[in-house]
């Protein structure tokens, strides 16, 4: 029971590393009274009661614009990936049947056009 452990450990926890999904809830900021520092790897912090830290006197950081460009290319990459059917060509290729057969028809790229839109900076 992490009640349990809080009220066992709370007291001497003086900074916590989160992430903005799992935050650190005003429930649990409760069982540390030392709690100076909260960390957030990541961009968002919507998991952080933000209000309750500072009403506490608690610094809450986080990461911003570390992930724009590295989104940017994951937005590349998945469109790539769809458009040349990787999953279904890995499929292809571990099922052993590429040995009989030819690998299945995708398409060749070079003489296609896309268009990429960006949103933010």
């Amino acid at each position: 029971n992490s009640d349990v452990w809080f009220q066992r450990h709370g007291s001497s926890i003086r900074y916590v590393m989160t992430n903005g999904h799992d935050g650190l809830p005003k429930s649990v900021m409760s069982y540390l009274p030392q709690l100076k520092l909260i960390s957030c790897n990541g961009v968002g912090y919507d998991g952080i009661d933000v209000d309750a830290a500072v009403s506490n006197n608690v610094i809450v950081t986080h990461t911003p614009n570390v992930l724009n460009a590295e989104t940017s290319t994951t937005a590349v990459l998945l469109m790539l990936a769809c458009y040349r059917e990787l999953r279904s060509c890995e499929n292809h290729a571990r099922s052993g049947a590429w040995e009989k057969n030819k690998s299945p028809p995708n398409e060749d790229g070079r003489r296609s056009k896309g268009r990429i839109v960006g949103y933010g900076t």
